[in-house]
């Protein structure tokens, strides 16, 4: 259960990521400032990877440890402390 848990954290913290870093991505495209993200002669798609890279993997190492630690805090939590077992009410 504890590791569907993690798993759980990581593949959210990772979409979570990947949709912010699309967001953002997409947002400083249309932006397009100094046109250094496309021209009439088409998408620079080296500067949109980079982009792209610049906010996915702060985004990733940020939310990953959060959504673990989260987690992790719900596990103890949730698990019966050793008080409860000496004295059952």
């Amino acid at each position: 259960m504890h590791l569907k848990r993690s798993i759980l954290a990581l593949v959210t913290a990772t979409a979570v990521s990947i949709v912010l870093a699309v967001v953002m991505t997409a947002l400083d495209w249309r932006k397009n400032p100094n046109g250094i993200f496309h021209t009439s002669e088409g998408t620079n798609w080296s500067i949109v990877s980079d982009t792209f890279s610049s906010w996915i993997w702060p985004g990733l190492f940020l939310l990953a440890p959060l959504f673990l630690i989260v987690i992790l805090i719900r596990i103890v939590k949730d698990s019966p402390s050793s008080d409860k077992k000496d004295h059952p009410e």
